[in-house]
């Protein structure tokens, strides 16, 4: 069996940039050669390094336990899009884009009506909640894979999707961790304004150091939004692979979403990534479903709950650990991919 897989990014989370969710779409792709699935890479891929000179204070460098790359087996495309054969293949995966990205959407579309054209298995990965720009026709034959837990019945196969654990940091999660970071978000400011206030500000006074990377500071008005939350240091923008030796060293994290996220249920990426290295990870209490992947107490409706639960949490981690991998337990790569093979047929 052969599928063409279309994504914008890079070939490794070596990486800094938006929208491309490298930590689910690289493990995916991976596992698929594993269960003996012929992959080619028809999508655009790009290159953005970011330097963090936090990182550096840390003395978190690059290493080769943390860095994911697509597996050799996995063909780069060879030829123009234009001379793509959707004949040659059983299926087309892809991720769809915001509607900014006007050329990359073009390009996307045209191959998705070309796999149609073809009679081929179409299946539309809502990676990142984006759905702009696709007709009729689309919604009608493309199957929908979403990651939330309530579909947004826009097209008319809709199929639960969520992202999961996987294997590609088994030598890194062996290494031992010393907690000497306490709270740590990796998290762009899109969309969450709302959610810092909520959660941010009850946390002024906190008594642990609160650590926070992403697009907060990128921007002007960004730094002056982010400049009101006193005793919390913005790092700036880091590439993918630092999540891992962040989160091996941070006590806790905390899974926030936007609105339209949140009240979809969407549990992203970090939800996964923070279990797999043993950070314990609090939610936000009104994202639909908290509680299918969540403990009670590690579920908060704001920062003054998380303030008052801190110490307990962490005199109990591994117990909340040990539930959470309960919870977590079918959301796996190979149990994904093993859905997605019986889709196929």
């Amino acid at each position: 069996m052969k599928i063409a897989a279309f994504n914008v990014g890079p070939w490794n989370n070596v990486y800094s940039g938006k929208h491309t969710y490298v930590d689910v779409f690289l493990p995916f792709c991976n596992e698929l050669i594993r269960q003996d699935i012929e992959v080619d890479w028809v999508g655009i891929t790009l290159e953005n390094r970011e330097h963090n000179n936090k990182l550096d204070e840390l003395g978190i460098f690059p290493s080769h336990l943390d860095v994911i790359s697509m597996d050799s087996k996995i063909k780069k495309l060879n030829k123009s899009w234009d001379f793509i054969d959707p004949s040659e293949y059983d299926a087309f995966i892809c991720q769809p884009r915001p509607d900014i990205c006007k050329l990359e959407n073009e390009i996307l579309f045209t191959l998705i009506n070309r796999f149609l054209d073809a009679k081929k298995k179409v299946f539309v990965w809502e990676l990142d909640v984006f759905l702009d720009g696709f007709t009729d026709r689309m919604k009608k034959e493309c199957v929908l894979l979403h990651p939330a837990i309530l579909p947004p019945k826009k097209f008319t196969t809709e199929i639960y999707f969520p992202f999961f654990t996987h294997s590609e940091y088994e030598q890194r999660f062996q290494q031992p961790a010393e907690r000497d970071l306490d709270f740590l978000l990796i998290a762009n400011i899109y969309g969450r304004n709302e959610q810092a206030m909520q959660f941010f500000k009850p946390m002024e006074d906190a008594p642990f150091k609160k650590l926070i990377f992403g697009s907060w500071i990128e921007t002007d008005a960004r730094k002056q939004f982010a400049k009101q939350f006193k005793n919390f240091e913005f790092a700036g923008n880091c590439e993918f692979w630092a999540a891992n030796q962040l989160m091996q060293r941070a006590k806790a994290t905390l899974h926030i979403v936007p609105d339209f996220a949140r009240d979809r249920g969407l549990m992203t990426a970090r939800v996964f990534v923070s279990q797999l290295n043993r950070c314990l990870c609090f939610c936000d209490s009104r994202i639909v479903g908290a509680e299918k992947f969540f403990p009670t107490e590690l579920i908060a409706k704001d920062g003054n709950e998380i303030k008052e639960r801190w110490d307990y949490v962490q005199e109990h981690r591994e117990d909340l650990l040990a539930q959470r991998d309960e919870l977590l337990k079918e959301h796996t790569v190979q149990n994904r991919v093993r859905h997605f093979l019986t889709l196929l047929k």
